[in-house]
């Protein structure tokens, strides 16, 4: 579902899903580009989902986006993993980069039975047990000196980080920026 907010620079919702490109709703126009991820659904009590499927090979989606180094971020994730596939290791959902470096990024993901969360890769991060396959929505939020994981509204980890943050300039989603490790499970809107 889009987002609108003032301060909101990417919502990928349901209907956006086109050849090659998943359109950015929320007026800032950072649609992001398909390489190799495939148009799937899913149904729930609520209806038809649509979204990507990633195949934990190479299957992204690549967007511009622009935040302030000190600027809270949360994001939203709507997703269903592979869990046998993402078990050991660490599998980005989503990377914010501002150099494409994994050690200068906001990264969210499944690996080693958690769901995963950090601001750079040397600080303290947040880990949540999430073995399961089932769709879930996950957040994390980021501050200038915090990070939290919520999945269905429920705090699940928290810490305080050791530095602020860096302002990011691109998004990747389904595997590392620097393409050191890939995520497999389907994102949908």
């Amino acid at each position: 579902r889009a987002v609108t907010s003032a301060t909101c620079v990417l919502a990928l919702g349901p209907n956006g899903i086109t050849a090659g490109t998943w359109r950015d709703e929320s007026g800032s126009g950072n649609h992001a580009t398909i390489t190799g991820a495939t148009p799937t659904t899913t149904s729930t009590t609520g209806g038809t989902l649509n979204g990507l499927a990633f195949d934990g090979v190479n299957d992204r989606l690549d967007a511009n986006v622009a935040i302030a180094s000190d600027a809270a971020v949360t994001v939203f994730v709507l997703a269903m993993q592979d869990h046998a596939s993402n078990a050991s290791g660490l599998h980005p959902i989503l990377e914010l980069s501002d150099n494409g470096s994994t050690g200068r990024s906001i990264q969210i993901g499944d690996g080693n039975g958690y769901r995963y969360a950090f601001r750079q890769s040397t600080d303290v991060q947040a880990y949540s047990a999430f073995t399961s396959d089932a769709l879930k929505l996950h957040r994390s939020t980021f501050g200038a000196n915090y990070i939290e994981n919520r999945e269905g509204g429920v705090v699940k980890a928290s810490n305080v980080l050791a530095r602020t943050g860096r302002a990011t300039t691109s998004l990747r989603i389904g595997g590392a920026r620097d393409g050191s490790s890939w995520w497999k499970g389907s994102l949908f809107a």
